[in-house]
């Protein structure tokens, strides 16, 4: 039982409904122990109340929970501290223990962890080295972090290990630059992940989807429950995660959160100029980080919202996405339009675009599409709600 409440996945364990009876089994399989040099099977039977086969099993079979407690490090460790098995084979043969705080309080919690991970080295994440760049464990766990709350899955085995898996619309070819940075992030890690078969199209994604899973590891469980702090039932789709140690970090891993967080769920809305996060219901959460960058955002429904024009070049600037790369384009095309967006009014073709605007509306042009025959032809910025204002105020025109 020491060795057991040293473990962080213990209480998972403790919450199956058959570990009254395996706990009950470990106990007389270790009287059993004790006895089997000075009494006969079947006298240690009747003491046990078990049918001798049984006994006779246990020469070659120990039960689970006493073969688990035999795997975990016998050294004592903190309160704050447990042992977690990186790696298992099938449900019993646990391997690669590591610390784990049980719950995570600041930064140094976090490198503490990441200074016992291994990187993997194989032929594949020299390739995304090559693609992608070198990138350190603690920027790799910020993005891994930041797709976790957004758009990754994490599903539970049949054990107590978890997997990371991310489906991403076929719409988009550069949808494939996220699922492999993903990869890419988790081998930094020391976790294995790969692209598999594609998803089929459905309702809700008529394109199919490109699909990347993890290997199922209990650092993916940890990461959940004492990064996030969510309970095993609990999803980021309903529930908000609880990271107050996410604002001691440095800057530099909270861009790389942001990343993930926007990479996934985020989108650079250039008919609106603005840049949204579907973050329900982690708005406040995003918002909160968002400021430590002096960025402005705010929360409209379901969405975080980034629409001044100062956030948006901040944001821009961060980068706010990283391997989004069509987000990272139409980014750059919104921060175009609104540099040139100054003192319109002071332009001496200032009235001949603004006809050009009830031109354009009356050959059927979307108002949210005036604004990009506007620069096209211009190289001006014009905002969608000054379009709205000045359509309805043609009188001021002479139109």
């Amino acid at each position: 039982m020491e060795r057991l409440n040293n473990y962080y996945l213990f209480t998972e364990i403790k919450r199956r409904p058959s570990f009254k009876r395996k706990l009950l089994f470990a106990n007389k399989y270790l009287q059993y122990q004790i006895s089997k040099n000075k009494l006969p099977t079947r006298i240690i039977s009747q003491i046990l109340s078990l049918k001798p086969p049984l006994i006779r099993s246990w020469k070659k079979k120990i039960p689970s929970l006493v073969k688990i407690a035999s795997q975990i490090p016998s050294k004592r460790l903190t309160k704050k501290y447990q042992w977690l098995n990186f790696h298992m084979m099938g449900q019993w043969l646990y391997k690669d223990f590591i610390m784990v705080p049980t719950s995570i309080e600041n930064y140094e919690d976090i490198t503490f962890v990441l200074n016992q991970l291994k990187n993997l080295r194989n032929k594949k994440v020299i390739q995304w080295r090559k693609k992608y760049g070198i990138i350190s464990k603690e920027q790799a766990f910020g993005y891994v972090i930041g797709l976790m709350i957004s758009d990754a899955d994490k599903d539970r085995g049949l054990s107590i290990s978890s997997r990371i898996r991310i489906g991403l619309s076929k719409r988009y070819d550069w949808n494939i630059t996220i699922g492999e940075a993903l990869c890419y992030c988790l081998s930094i890690l020391g976790v294995h992940a790969k692209r598999v078969k594609d998803g089929k199209p459905q309702k809700r994604a008529p394109s199919g989807r490109y699909i990347w899973r993890s290997e199922l590891t209990p650092f993916i469980t940890w990461l959940k429950g004492a990064v996030l702090g969510l309970k095993p039932h609990e999803t980021t789709t309903y529930t908000k995660v609880k990271m107050p140690w996410v604002y001691s970090c440095p800057k530099e891993m909270l861009i790389w959160v942001l990343n993930g967080i926007y990479d996934g769920d985020g989108c650079a809305y250039i008919r609106g100029w603005q840049i949204t996060n579907a973050a329900r219901p982690n708005q406040d959460f995003i918002n909160n980080i968002l400021k430590r960058f002096k960025i402005k955002s705010v929360t409209r429904g379901p969405k975080s919202i980034i629409e001044t024009k100062g956030s948006l070049v901040s944001a821009a600037s961060l980068p706010i996405f990283r391997f989004a790369t069509g987000k990272v384009e139409k980014t750059k095309h919104l921060i175009k339009m609104m540099e040139n967006s100054n003192f319109i009014s002071e332009r001496d073709d200032y009235n001949k675009i603004m006809k050009n605007i009830f031109t354009l509306y009356r050959k059927g042009i979307s108002q949210k599409d005036i604004p990009f025959h506007i620069y096209k032809k211009y190289k001006i910025g014009v905002h969608p709600r000054r379009i709205y204002t000045v359509l309805k105020r043609g009188d001021l025109f002479d139109v």
